[in-house]
């Protein structure tokens, strides 16, 4: 299997704690869970690219890992980048996504691994990586908008 590295022709770099003052007020609770879940990532890089067949993916990034990826490729940059506004980039500041639902479950070799789905049923997110811990697998759904 080929590295999808190999196949990155446009790299836009996004620094999730450039703009916190993005991040939406409906009240001071709501602002402040907003806040927390934004600051869990807030050093990550986001990654846009495209892959092979020349669709839009895009990768988060901390110290190096990826600690989260789009689990499709969009064939419009700004449906790509609506997913990772989904998934917390710039603190999400138009809320996509806040009634998704998430699952944490076991795969195959008894590791957890998470899903978002969004209110149609469709998958709009998934763990990039399977964890040992619950709790490591679910502070990773939190990075990504959990």
């Amino acid at each position: 299997m080929a590295d999808p590295m190999d196949y990155i022709d446009d790299v836009k770099r996004y620094d999730a704690g450039a703009d916190v003052s993005q991040t939406p007020t409906v009240d001071e609770r709501h602002l402040e869970s907003k806040y927390e879940k934004f600051m869990l990532g807030k050093n990550d890089k986001w990654e846009f690219y495209r892959d092979k067949i020349g669709e839009y993916r895009w990768r988060r990034k901390s110290t190096g890992l990826i600690v989260g990826a789009s689990c499709q490729g969009y064939k419009q940059e700004s449906d790509c980048e609506a997913n990772a506004e989904r998934h917390g980039m710039l603190g999400n500041p138009n809320a996509i996504g806040e009634n998704d639902n998430w699952e944490i479950y076991t795969d195959a070799e008894n590791k957890y691994r998470w899903r978002r789905k969004a209110e149609n049923g469709k998958i709009v997110g998934a763990s990039a990586e399977s964890y040992a811990s619950e709790a490591d697998c679910r502070s990773n759904a939190n990075r990504n908008g959990m």
